[in-house]
């Protein structure tokens, strides 16, 4: 195991077909790492950017900053491309609750990804529970020393 190669997405500032273009450019690069690497299915993690959206000002209040933030990202027509793209591939899709796969990933498993060579941030941390949560074992359960 090691370290992924890291999938850019940039669509500040671009127009849609551009947006569009680097979007579907994104999603064939992850496809083509999930393939190199086996895999037989990807987990994304549903942030609950649509009711975000539709609550709005009302929970978020004045923070116009993160409204920005939110309504500007195109998760669901990153989500609906990887599900169809992925599904030619013959790679599964799971989505799985972000509920705290932060807090979890920090006190169950940081400290055994940690290693002098290859230091983990607390993200990769959360991403193993977020990968543990979609094959079903509770997620803050700890590895089982062999």
């Amino acid at each position: 195991m090691g370290r992924l190669p890291h999938v850019a997405l940039v669509t500040e500032e671009l127009s849609a077909s551009t947006r569009d273009g680097h979007l579907r450019q994104a999603i064939t690069d992850l496809l083509e790492l999930a393939e190199a690497g086996g895999a037989r299915s990807i987990t994304i993690e549903d942030l609950g950017f649509s009711e975000m959206r539709s609550t709005g000002r009302e929970q978020y209040g004045s923070r116009r900053w993160f409204r920005k933030v939110v309504s500007g990202m195109p998760t669901a027509k990153f989500r609906d491309r990887l599900v169809a793209m992925a599904s030619r591939r013959g790679i599964a899709v799971v989505g799985v609750p972000v509920a705290y796969s932060s807090i979890w990933g920090r006190q169950h498993w940081l400290a055994p990804l940690w290693a002098q060579h290859q230091q983990v941030s607390g993200h990769t941390a959360a991403a193993v529970v977020l990968g543990r949560r979609a094959l079903r074992p509770a997620p803050n359960q700890r590895p089982v020393q062999v």
